[in-house]
């Protein structure tokens, strides 16, 4: 890449290309005196490409994530990440491998156990500490942890079961509300219906144990108000986490009508 010569009394020493090239990254300075240029050579740290083919597997009921290697001269290692339902992405090793298999979680193949969902994802580092972008992210049913007790083994803070109770008021106006008890951490799907089977409200999360309520107040996702009429509200609550000492459903589907009069 050629540059001008500045100014006849600088010289082509050591000081000078250290003062105009130490924070473009250049380095091998030149004088071409014929041209009465100088030229420099170019040197840019690229980061590493994103590891291609990622995917997964199970090994011997164990999730395996596999990926092609990287070939850039100055790769150093991959950075694995895991979420779960409870613990967003987070780092929990780096390798050399082009695989990694992760022997603290089991595959879920049914009762008595618990499912729950986790996904990993990577990428490349090289010698500098650049990184590349994260591949896509791959998912594994997997055995929910279990949840200890405390530690005097009390756990009378937790329903002993799934429940939904009956929506008070109703018929009502302008809010009603639905109680319903959760035993382990769970997902929480509510949808409203009208009369003719269209959803017309829905409410969608994840909870811990606990004593909870649904406040509905007539309205559609969109805050507008709804007509007076019968409506049919849908509780979906499935466990996605174990906890000692509790051995019963793993979920609840409940629906009930309620009556909105204006």
């Amino acid at each position: 890449m050629p540059y001008s010569n500045p100014n006849s009394n600088y010289t082509k020493t050591a000081d000078y290309q250290q003062s105009i090239f130490s924070n473009l990254g250049m380095s091998d300075l030149a004088y071409n005196s014929s041209s009465n240029e100088y030229t420099a050579d170019l040197w840019v740290d690229s980061p590493p490409v994103i590891p291609a083919n990622f995917d997964g597997i199970w090994y011997s009921n164990h999730p395996k994530i596999t990926w092609s290697a990287n070939t850039e001269p100055d790769f150093d290692n991959y950075i694995v990440y895991m979420k779960s339902v409870s613990v967003d992405w987070h780092q929990i090793t780096t390798t050399t491998n082009t695989y990694y298999i992760d022997y603290g979680q089991s595959q879920y193949l049914g009762r008595p156990n618990i499912k729950t969902n986790i996904y990993y994802k990577i990428k490349a580092a090289d010698t500098s500490g650049n990184t590349s972008d994260y591949t896509n992210d791959e998912r594994f049913a997997v055995n929910a942890p279990l949840f200890k007790k405390s530690l005097d083994g009390a756990d009378n803070n937790f329903p002993a079961d799934y429940r939904v109770g009956k929506s008070f008021p109703n018929p009502f106006n302008p809010m009603t509300t639905i109680a319903y008890d959760i035993p382990i951490r769970s997902e929480v799907k509510v949808i409203v219906f009208d009369i003719t089977g269209r959803p017309v409200y829905q409410e969608y999360y994840e909870k811990p144990a606990g004593f909870y309520s649904l406040a509905w107040r007539g309205n559609n996702n969109s805050g507008q108000q709804m007509p007076s009429g019968i409506y049919l509200v849908r509780f979906e609550v499935t466990g996605v986490e174990a906890r000692e000492g509790y051995s019963g459903k793993s979920g609840l589907q409940v629906t009930q009508k309620i009556i909105l009069m204006k």
